[in-house]
């Protein structure tokens, strides 16, 4: 019986010395601080200091964390919250901060906060500092936009070039048949109804000139059709509808264009 008591004896006291299994030691709680929105010069941003540890929320006392702010910056702390999993305690708080104005970036925190437990042991945590308004992020926009204008100006290039080879390849009217065109169409403006003399007379020179290039066109007036419409409003009084004339005028502008220069004189 009296070796009995030895043994239980030291085996109540390794129960006593040894750590009690719902309270965490220093190096169970992980600490993290974050940015939650978009940093941006002068002004507010919302950062978040979150605490984790296995076990209750009541396990630690959490006073008030201690968050290191750029120069000319200014800190408004909110409210903490904790959530339970059933294994693992989540303690969050919000804060907003006032950046300061120039360029960034900024660097805030690092962040310290002192956990307590009920029966007085005290740790202290630290959260790394985080950096926000990068500017390599400024300077990546800043290549996709030089990159984009590259293509853009290499598309603005190949355009002119290509203009450029549509024109060259229209056929180009020579100087005595544009100059009959534009008196034709000079002629025709202000007559919606009724041609006039005047324009006739600009169609039959056009017609007569195309003549003398070799053009066969059936859809164009001949020259004598054009003379009787002519002597029909100089001496009979009568109208020619001017839309006809117009679409005349437009088949020979066609015609004109691609008509052969090199053709007979």
């Amino acid at each position: 019986m009296m070796r009995r008591i030895p043994a239980a004896l030291g085996l109540f006291l390794a129960l006593l010395i040894a750590p009690k299994p719902s309270q965490a030691t220093s190096g169970d709680v992980q600490a993290q601080l974050r940015a939650l929105e978009k940093a941006r010069s002068g002004a507010e941003m919302k950062i978040r200091l979150e605490l984790s540890w296995d076990g209750r929320p009541e396990q630690h006392l959490i006073e008030t964390p201690r968050i290191d702010i750029p120069k000319g910056a200014a800190l408004r702390t909110g409210v903490s919250r904790s959530r339970f999993d059933g294994n693992q305690t989540r303690w969050a708080q919000d804060s907003i901060v006032t950046l300061p104005t120039g360029r960034g970036p900024w660097q805030i925190g690092p962040a310290s906060v002192v956990l307590r437990t009920r029966d007085g042991n005290q740790q202290e945590r630290q959260a790394a500092a985080i950096k926000v308004g990068e500017r390599g992020h400024n300077r990546k926009l800043m290549a996709q936009a030089l990159g984009n204008g590259m293509v853009l100006a290499v598309a603005f290039i190949f355009a002119r070039w290509r203009y450029r080879r549509i024109k060259a390849n229209e056929p180009q009217l020579d100087d005595g048949l544009k100059d009959l065109l534009e008196r034709a169409e000079q002629a025709a403006q202000g007559h919606a109804e009724a041609a006039s003399a005047e324009f006739l007379s600009a169609l039959l020179e056009l017609r007569l000139a195309l003549d003398r290039k070799g053009v066969d066109n059936g859809r164009l007036w001949s020259a004598a059709q054009i003379r009787e419409r002519l002597e029909r409003i100089r001496f009979g009084g009568e109208q020619v509808p001017a839309k006809e004339c117009l679409e005349i005028l437009q088949t020979i502008r066609m015609a004109a264009s691609t008509s052969d220069p090199g053709g007979p004189q």
